[in-house]
């Protein structure tokens, strides 16, 4: 635009309260007649990427309504993004929840992946620029944003915040996608605590590398490895506490006829002589007599195995007062033996045996599981709690199976490799096989 844009702009607005006032410019809450609240900015500057933003909408930053040259300054007129910037909370110590700052990184890697691929680097967030709207962040002030020029060796103007800004932002380098990566880690450490040492502070130190080659290469590689800690965090808590209740609660993940039946306790028992043990013995637990003459025909092979409820017609003989098998029927052959009861260890393997090898027939044995699960669950619990605890356990197991592969691939990777690049190739393998196992709700 000619000239004439301060009469263009001096007639569209009305100025309600100035904002800021620097060296570089001034920023004023305004009203974009005839009533819509906006933010207008007059920046002693050219070359600004307002019309890129404008041309490339997205939730992370305001809306660019107008924009234009006027001589060596910018005007702009953007959406007033209103909420609580992160600075009114590093002021007051009011400190970001762990999973407040997860949420936080994870919007801002979506929205500067945007960014970055529009070659543009903002260079300037911190708590100030950060405005939080009911959990979602926005990003303001594109003041000191500039282009990605490839073949300059470092940035013209020095812009940024001190305690913010690599050192690459001072005269060191040129900035790229990292320069934002680094920024975004100082801040979100600061806006943790001094005392936070939680999963997050491994990706937070390697955002804030000196070296700029050390850092995350980008903002999607920085969200990945936000999500699988996250999910790795979790997993931690949450593979106990599901194994216990499942434990606790007979719903273990064996088909029915491994898991004791109420009607398998007998109400009446034989009479049994009490045996006086030898001191500093263990005791000697006492069975009925039909178990006992059943254990004795088992032979060697029973002596390891616990005898879980039997069929109702086998109960009724054995709490009848019919009495034991004729000696002729201990002759049986192998065939007619009842098959041998597997141990958790042993129906652990099994299940390890039908997909550790093909991923796809995990798929094939959650069918079959959820069905014998659901048989158990629903004796126990409502419909809706059986069906959330069927899908938690399937989900539990997939993901004690991607420990494994994790653990085993882990070995397999080049130990000439540096750190970082073991971790991208190990987060890769992960989040492949986490895709595979389909693993949900992590």
């Amino acid at each position: 635009m000619d000239g004439n844009t301060s009469a263009f702009f001096n007639a569209q607005i009305d100025k309600l309260r100035l904002l800021r006032r620097t060296a570089r410019g001034e920023v004023w809450l305004a009203l974009w007649k005839p009533e819509r609240v906006v933010v207008w900015k007059r920046i002693h500057a050219t070359g600004l990427p307002y019309a890129i933003l404008a041309e490339h909408p997205h939730p992370l930053w305001p809306a660019v309504l107008c924009c234009a040259e006027d001589g060596a300054d910018t005007v702009v007129v953007e959406e007033y993004a209103e909420g609580e910037p992160l600075s009114a909370r590093l002021s007051a110590k009011r400190f970001l929840e762990e999973r407040e700052a997860a949420d936080i990184l994870t919007q801002l890697c979506d929205g500067l992946a945007v960014l970055h691929g529009l070659g543009i680097v903002h260079r300037d967030i911190k708590p100030s620029n950060l405005i939080l709207q009911n959990g979602t962040v926005r990003l303001i002030d594109f003041d000191a944003a500039r282009t990605v020029k490839e073949e300059q060796p470092e940035d013209t103007a020095l812009l940024g915040t001190k305690g913010y800004a690599p050192p690459e932002q001072f005269g060191y380098g040129q900035t790229d996608a990292r320069s934002d990566l680094y920024a975004v880690g100082v801040t979100m450490k600061k806006m943790l605590g001094p005392e936070y040492r939680g999963w997050l502070s491994p990706i937070l130190e390697k955002c804030t590398e000196l070296d700029p080659k050390r850092r995350y290469a980008s903002a999607a590689e920085l969200k990945r490895a936000v999500l699988m800690r996250r999910r790795w965090a979790k997993a931690k808590i949450a593979c106990p506490v599901l194994l216990a209740a499942f434990v606790g609660a007979g719903l273990y993940f064996l088909p029915p006829q491994y898991v004791p039946s109420p009607a398998a306790s007998v109400e009446t028992q034989p009479a049994q002589t009490e045996t006086v043990q030898p001191p500093n013995e263990e005791p000697v637990a006492q069975m009925p007599k039909t178990v006992e003459k059943e254990t004795e025909k088992a032979g060697t092979e029973a002596e390891n195995t616990e005898i879980f409820a039997e069929v109702p017609q086998e109960m009724e003989r054995e709490q009848g007062v019919k009495q034991v098998e004729e000696p002729a029927a201990e002759q049986q052959s192998a065939e007619t033996a009842p098959p041998k009861v597997l141990t958790a260890d042993e129906e652990a393997e099994a299940f390890l045996a039908l997909f550790k090898d093909d991923p796809e027939k995990l798929r094939e044995w959650k069918d079959r599981k959820d069905i014998e699960f659901y048989s158990i669950a629903k004796q126990h619990l409502s419909p809706q709690e059986a069906e959330d605890a069927k899908r938690d356990a399937v989900n539990m197991l997939r993901r004690m199976e991607l420990g494994r592969r994790a653990e085993a691939f882990e070995k397999t990777i080049p130990k000439n490799l540096t750190p970082d690049e073991k971790g991208r190739i190990f987060n890769e393998f992960v989040f492949e096989q986490i895709e595979i196992l389909g693993i949900t709700d992590f």
